[in-house]
């Protein structure tokens, strides 16, 4: 086997770290209260309601400095 290049190895890095920022994404930007990734290895359940809460506490402290 032959060693790799520094440019290779640059594009094996990049792929692997945007297939990662593209779970991140799909993980963070989701409204579903359960996800399951990388057929069923990844399993996530959320709890919307104390999400929602957070959110609005952030809105009216922000509302609360104006």
């Amino acid at each position: 086997m032959d060693p790799y290049t520094i440019g290779e190895l640059s594009i094996g890095i990049v792929s692997i770290i945007g297939a990662i920022g593209g779970c991140c994404l799909i993980m963070f930007k989701s409204k579903c209260l359960s996800l399951r990734l990388c057929w069923g290895c990844i399993d996530l359940e959320r709890d919307k309601k104390a999400i929602q809460m957070e959110v609005e506490k952030d809105v009216e402290e922000t509302d609360e400095g104006m």
